[in-house]
């Protein structure tokens, strides 16, 4: 008797949105967390999970750079794009918390889940 592997199927491939998608999204969020949210994810590519627990102190604007820790509790530098960056300090700005999370609620400032 031979052994005969499945074939698998074809993975989807996804086509990005184009900057003027973006924009059009962009500009019907009314909210400034979530704008921040979504330009981070957006221009770094990063996980919903990995967003939702960002720390503070692993943020470095000045830099336009943050660490996450990801998959296997592995930590990784990643990189916020100019508009990210500019999103992410109107927010911030708004906080008058002392939370150590960058996203959190509103009512408990403790950082936000599934998100997405």
């Amino acid at each position: 008797m031979f052994y005969v592997k499945p074939i698998r199927g074809l993975k989807k491939v996804y086509e990005p949105i184009s900057p003027e998608q973006f924009e059009r999204i962009m500009g019907k969020i009314d909210n400034q967390k979530d704008k921040a949210l979504l330009a981070v994810i957006a221009g770094s590519g990063i996980r919903n999970g990995e967003a939702c627990t960002m720390l503070r102190s692993r943020l470095d604007l000045e830099n336009k750079r943050f660490y996450v820790t990801g998959k296997g509790n592995k930590e990784r530098v990643c990189f916020l794009t100019p508009r990210a960056k500019y999103e992410l300090k109107k927010y911030l700005d708004t906080r008058t918390d002392d939370s150590p999370y960058v996203f959190v609620t509103r009512k408990i400032y403790r950082f936000i889940t599934n998100y997405f």
